[in-house]
């Protein structure tokens, strides 16, 4: 079994932590001074490698919102 891959990004001053697993992306959005979870969600059917900047950035602002 694969390791799941992860990045990690900072969005208006949130950190953000997008976990991929075998064709899901988990995203986690935390306040980053106490990484308290604001919001999760996942992308499901997605990888790292299909998913595009305009779907995450329009994710992130439905989340913070």
């Amino acid at each position: 079994m694969e390791k799941p891959r992860k990045i990690e990004f900072r969005f208006k001053g949130y950190k953000v932590i997008a976990t991929e697993y075998s064709y899901t992306i988990e995203v986690v959005i935390q306040v980053i001074y106490n990484s308290v979870i604001l919001r999760k969600t996942s992308l499901k059917g997605k990888t790292f490698e299909d998913v595009t900047l305009a779907e995450v950035s329009s994710i992130m602002d439905d989340l913070i919102s």
